[in-house]
């Protein structure tokens, strides 16, 4: 079903409000506490922030491909501050994670063993298939949770977010069972990755990236090509 577009024109009277609100205050004003973890700029994005946007997001991630079409995922969507803020201390004391309005979690669900949950791996290594076929359930889960894809789904919702103006950022250190614990997943359903969301201090700064030489090589690694008479160099470094 093709999500309701009418959304559109609503949001940009709201953001225009909030913006014109902005506008009329002071830095000091703008960094007053509201209660224990945000201050006023962040609860005036907080409200810029949650509009249908967000179910954008939700569904680039929903839509997204996965191996066999398993899907074998959940997103946890967390908006309530304090939990946020205890989502930080689970992530190693990351304390910015507190500021942000939207916290999306991506969880695993693991595919059953009867199902061919091993094979993928089997059949990727080999020389180790009687190690994985006889590895103990809870860690072959905890160790192969990227197997499911998360990381596709996320980085779909981090692009969706990006062309609405919304930035984001990745948190892969944090303490799993203590993060499902808090947010009472059932059995089976492992945190793999944190998506912390909210608008950027410094919109359209871009950070310094490696060149194609250093990150692409070309059939047989390290080989240079003969072509016309001359040599490309096709080597994956140099």
């Amino acid at each position: 079903m093709a999500l309701d577009q009418s959304f559109i024109e609503r949001n940009r009277a709201s953001t225009d409000r909030i913006r014109a609100l902005a506008a009329r205050l002071t830095y000091e004003e703008m960094q007053h506490p509201v209660g224990e973890h945000w201050t006023a700029a962040i609860a005036l994005a907080h409200l810029a922030f949650w509009d249908r946007r967000v179910m954008v997001v939700l569904d680039a991630g929903r839509l997204s491909p996965s191996g066999g079409n398993e899907q074998p995922w959940r997103f946890g969507v967390i908006t309530e501050a304090d939990l946020i803020a205890r989502m930080a201390d689970i992530a190693h004391q990351q304390a910015w994670i507190a500021q942000a309005p939207l916290v999306i979690v991506l969880c695993t669900v693991g595919v059953d063993d009867a199902r061919g949950g091993r094979d993928i791996q089997c059949d990727g290594f080999p020389e180790y298939a009687e190690a994985i076929r006889h590895m103990d359930q809870d860690l072959y889960q905890a160790l192969n949770q990227e197997e499911h894809q998360t990381k596709i789904a996320g980085t779909h919702m981090v692009l969706a977010a990006l062309e609405r103006g919304i930035g984001s950022c990745w948190v892969s250190r944090f303490e799993v069972k203590r993060l499902a614990e808090l947010l009472n997943l059932p059995e089976g359903y492992i945190p793999s990755e944190i998506l912390v969301f909210g608008y950027p201090e410094h919109p359209g700064m871009a950070v310094e990236k490696k060149s194609l030489d250093e990150v692409v090589f070309y059939n047989p690694y390290n080989r240079t090509r003969q072509s016309g008479g001359h040599s490309d160099d096709f080597r994956g470094n140099r």
